[in-house]
C-alpha cells in the first residue's frame, strides 16, 4: 500500500474505484492509527468515511476505561 496516500477523489470515475479509494484509506487509518494504538483505537470493517478536500474522515472507536477500575486512580 502507498502510505503517502490514494489519488484524489476527483479522479474517480466508477463506483467500483471509489470504494477502492477509500478501502485504501480505511487500510492507511488502521496503519497509522489503530495499529499503533495499543488497542485503544478500533476501526470497524466497514466504517463510514467522509471525503475531504485534503483527504479522508475514517470513523473509529476509542477506547476510554472507566475512571474507578485504572490502576492509578
Amino acid at each position: 500500500m502507498n502510505v503517502d496516500g490514494p489519488l484524489a477523489p476527483n479522479t474517480l470515475a466508477e463506483p467500483e474505484d471509489e470504494a477502492a479509494f477509500l478501502t485504501s484509506y480505511v487500510e492507511m487509518a488502521r496503519e497509522r492509527h489503530a495499529l499503533t494504538s495499543d488497542n485503544e483505537i478500533e476501526i470497524d470493517a466497514h466504517p463510514a468515511v467522509s471525503v475531504a478536500d485534503d483527504g479522508v474522515w475514517v470513523a473509529a472507536w476509542v477506547w476510554v476505561p472507566r475512571p474507578d477500575l485504572r490502576p492509578d486512580s
